[in-house]
């Protein structure tokens, strides 16, 4: 794909409802966004993570006066809701409601990073706002190739590597000033220590495979006695004629510009994500 110009992307989500009086201090203490001075009707990003820092999913989240919607961008949302029910306690005040749909509607484009400003929420009747009638609406082939370009990390494969929120390019929805949070202390060593083992890349080869078909594959680099990275996902994008990607490269292998895919003569050129946010990105 590549856009001529900007393109919606409409689709129908399910959200987690949370009630009552405790929902701020609740997705403060479970996330990485600051929740507790947030203004309602506004989307936030936050990640939801494991004791240990890493990601578990990427959440979306809209507040008003009677507690929060949530929808889950990346990871599953029946855990999602697990995760957020064994972790509410009776005096928290926070109570999860049945959850329903909606109409969300993104302004996406490949000249520009991924921004929240480009985002509503359209609940049951509510009409599309004119400002996003001026826009085509994206296929899913547009916005599963826009997600990669922009190295937004949505799919299973991709977030399913144990990787913290600094590796995967997602330093800007966490919030390194906010009290304590699940998973902030393996988050303040990494920032203090500022040193991140592994980074998201897009790649892209002039070979067509079919979608899905290199992930799980190793990549080489001149050293091919040294593992250099795991390709996470892959689909052909037909307007370029090439296959598309993410991939975990090691730290060492980050300067590389063309890799190997080992078992298979493919090279592939690495390219950093035009939506990668670095830790070096927020803390300057």
């Amino acid at each position: 794909m590549s856009f001529t110009k900007k393109f919606c992307w409409a689709e129908r989500w399910p959200v987690i409802r949370l009630t009552g009086p405790g929902v701020r201090s609740f997705l403060h203490g479970q996330t990485t966004a600051e929740f507790l001075t947030f203004k309602q009707d506004l989307i936030a990003h936050a990640c939801l993570l494991t004791p240990t820092g890493r990601v578990r999913a990427i959440l979306e989240v809209k507040l008003d006066n009677d507690g929060a919607y949530v929808i889950v961008l990346g990871g599953n949302i029946d855990k999602v809701v697990n995760s957020f029910g064994s972790s509410i306690f009776p005096a928290d005040n926070v109570y999860i409601q049945d959850s329903e749909e909606v109409n969300r509607l993104q302004i996406i484009s490949e000249e520009q990073p991924r921004d929240s400003r480009n985002i509503t929420w359209l609940f049951r009747d509510e009409e599309t706002p004119d400002s996003f009638r001026d826009y085509a609406f994206a296929t899913q082939s547009q916005v599963d190739e826009w997600s990669i370009k922009q190295g937004f990390p949505l799919r299973d494969s991709e977030l399913g590597t144990e990787s913290n929120p600094f590796e995967l390019g997602l330093s800007d929805l966490v919030n390194l000033n906010k009290g304590c949070y699940l998973g902030q202390e393996t988050i303040s060593k990494l920032s203090n220590k500022g040193i991140i083992k592994q980074e998201l890349r897009y790649w892209e080869s002039d070979s067509k495979v079919i979608p899905g078909e290199f992930i799980g594959f190793k990549l080489d680099g001149e050293d091919s006695f040294k593992k250099s990275g795991l390709i996470l996902s892959s689909l052909y994008d037909s307007s370029i004629q090439k296959t598309i990607g993410l991939a975990m490269l090691k730290r060492h292998a980050l300067h590389e510009k063309n890799l190997s895919v080992m078992s298979k003569s493919q090279i592939v050129s690495i390219k950093i994500p035009l939506g990668f946010k670095s830790l070096k990105d927020i803390k300057h």
